[in-house]
């Protein structure tokens, strides 16, 4: 699960992207990074009342704390959170994620899959003999 943390966290670090598409950024000349809107909650508004969670069709927003998280994997960026908020404490922020390159990591992912393809194959012949 990926979740959506205040600005107050020191983690992030900022990069100023050169703008190619609606989708996809160049970082550095080098990473090719694409992007989607997601719901990010800033803790230092955020009073935990959780009408967020109760207009969230998706069920991306949990209350944790007394605090709104949002869970960036099931967040499509419809903005209803942010316009029901009481204090302003949801925005839409760019989630950005790599961009595979033909090749890079291809390879691991195909042998991943050819092994899980086994295993499946594994199984169905165990059932078939119940």
């Amino acid at each position: 699960m990926v979740v959506a943390r205040s600005a107050s966290s020191k983690s992030s670090k900022h990069i100023k992207p050169l703008f190619l598409s609606p989708f996809i950024f160049l970082h550095d000349m080098q990473q090719l990074t694409s992007f989607v809107w997601k719901a990010f909650v800033d803790e230092n508004l955020c009073v935990g009342c959780g009408e967020c969670t109760r207009v969230c069709w998706t069920g991306a927003i949990g209350i944790y704390d007394k605090k709104a998280v949002v869970d960036f994997n099931r967040c499509i960026g419809c903005t209803l959170c942010m316009r029901t908020c009481p204090r302003g404490a949801i925005k839409l922020v760019p989630y950005s994620f790599p961009i595979l390159q033909r090749g890079e990591g291809l390879n691991e992912i195909k042998a991943q899959l050819s092994g899980i393809g086994s295993q499946l194959e594994e199984m169905e012949r165990s059932i078939a003999k119940l």
